[in-house]
């Protein structure tokens, strides 16, 4: 017998004996360990438009019910594919139509449930044109999780070199931190121009605003997150002063900032690159 089952008739028992006690019903997917991921290609990797892209995933019941199927959203959710059908493992292969963050979400089921997601993978599409987003250069330092549980708001200080509109921001995201995250697009002097927060767990998520923020060249912005958890990526010394050039993005100086306890980032340490990124659109 079960834990689930010995714990249901055990509960019924309870009800049965007890004189005058009202039995509190189940909620529903109270015991449920159903549960789906995507195997690979890991959270932030980067893949080109139009070319073939293949995800594997598996899911997971922990009940003797079995997986009755496995289904895949291109889009964060909006649709969906059947990838599997009584197996706990899937192969998909695509290839992306255009540029831009990609949100990859999948839901198992049994015959008599169906997951509600919790988590997803955001993929980096790269293109000819936008939306566009950050392509680190690799100066051989690589990020790490920063062993720091206080609550900091970390990003990055960039400008652009044309006018177009800010839609969101990514960001590494480690196993620790737990978050909730809220992102936040600022001006160089510290208004707040926008504000998200993040809906699902991801090793990389985008964080999308409501509405595109336009931004013009020549002025500093800054793309942020607040983690009340800590454990943020991290890479010290990645910033030495060299300005760069990538996409419309030019980072210049200390372009990695931070602030203890939330609100406008303004501080830096040791030319560290927080891996947080602006997603830009024309």
């Amino acid at each position: 017998m079960s834990l689930r089952t010995r714990w249901i008739v055990l509960a019924a028992l309870l009800g049965l004996a007890a004189t005058g006690v009202v039995a509190v019903p189940r909620p529903a997917n109270a015991f449920s360990l159903l549960i789906s991921k995507i195997d690979s290609p890991a959270a932030g990797t980067e893949v080109a438009v139009g070319e073939p892209v293949t995800i594997r995933g598996s899911a997971t019941n922990g009940e003797s019910d079995g997986i009755v199927r496995i289904e895949l959203s291109l889009d964060g959710g909006s649709t969906w594919t059947v990838v599997s059908q009584n197996s706990e493992g899937f192969t998909y292969t695509f290839a992306p139509t255009e540029p831009g963050p990609l949100t990859l979400i999948t839901r198992a089921a049994l015959r008599g449930e169906v997951e509600v997601p919790a988590r997803s993978t955001t993929l980096k599409v790269t293109g000819t044109a936008c939306p566009c987003v950050l392509h680190w250069p690799d100066p051989g330092i690589a990020t790490h999780e920063e062993i720091d549980n206080l609550p900091v708001e970390v990003g990055l200080r960039f400008q652009v070199d044309h006018p177009g509109a800010i839609a969101g921001l990514m960001f590494q995201r480690y196993f620790d931190n737990t978050g909730p995250q809220f992102g936040h697009l600022w001006s160089g002097t510290g208004t707040l121009l926008a504000q998200t927060a993040t809906t699902l767990v991801d090793g990389y998520p985008y964080l999308r605003f409501d509405t595109p923020v336009p931004v013009q060249p020549g002025q500093d912005y800054v793309a942020s997150y607040f983690t009340p958890s800590g454990f943020y990526a991290s890479a010290e010394n990645y910033f030495d002063g060299t300005p760069i050039a990538t996409g419309p993005f030019l980072l210049t100086g200390e372009a990695g900032v931070y602030s203890y306890g939330g609100g406008f980032p303004d501080q830096s340490w040791h030319g560290s690159n927080y891996a947080v990124e602006p997603v830009f659109v024309d």
